[in-house]
């Protein structure tokens, strides 16, 4: 084959099967590589139509990314992403709103330099909000027990996964965190990565947001 395949016996597999519904081999599904949203099920069934087969497919994602956009669903792709079930009963369109970025902050109680960081997050946080440009943001906990978890959570002001949710250790993986604190921008349109690490560009407040919105606007 000329294309990338998942690793053999990746739980993922399974995972996709079960979402897609998969009910025999071969089996096609095509994604909105911009949203994750489906945009066919059972694909393979067009594949003699060649380039007219890629065509359609291209419509058909143009014009649900242009629906769900015009409806004021701007976090179906965050939600396939994110999932929609976080601390205190908060869904994520509540914590989205009309915010163009949302940032995934990786951090925990018992990491010094995550204790030194968050004030200065928090600082960056409110002065966004006092802009008028709120940057949402989610805590990813590294916690290892659930009163560490809530006695941190309690200092900050955003919102957070639930403890131990299996999201984020996907996430985790999926932005490479190689430590902690941690950083992520996403633009809340689509899901598309904007800034990894964009913790260390924290200290320049509204050059920073700036910065983030010129990359999520040109994606």
């Amino acid at each position: 084959m000329p294309w990338h395949a998942f690793k053999f016996g990746d739980d993922r597999i399974e995972v996709l099967n079960v979402k897609y519904e998969v009910s025999g081999i071969p089996w096609l599904v095509i994604l909105n590589a911009k949203t994750g949203e489906l945009v066919l099920n059972e694909a393979d069934t067009m594949v003699g139509e060649g380039s007219a087969a890629f065509a359609k497919w291209c419509d058909l994602a143009k014009a649900k990314l242009l629906f769900e956009i015009y409806n004021g669903n701007i976090t179906t792709a965050l939600t396939s992403l994110l999932g929609n079930d976080f601390v205190n009963g908060a869904d994520l369109a509540s914590i989205v709103g009309d915010a163009p970025l949302v940032g995934i902050y990786f951090s925990a109680h018992w990491c010094g330099p995550c204790r030194q960081f968050t004030p200065k997050l928090k600082e960056f946080y409110d002065t966004l909000v006092a802009q008028g440009t709120p940057l949402p943001i989610l805590f990813a906990s590294s916690d290892q027990d659930e009163d560490s978890f809530a006695s941190y959570f309690a200092e900050m002001p955003w919102h957070a996964f639930q403890f131990g949710d299996d999201r984020i250790e996907v996430l985790n993986k999926k932005y490479e965190v190689s430590g902690i604190p941690w950083l992520v921008i996403l633009n809340a349109k689509t899901g598309e990565l904007v800034m990894n690490e964009a913790d260390a560009m924290v200290g320049e407040d509204s050059a920073a947001i700036a910065k983030w919105c010129d990359i999520a606007a040109a994606q």
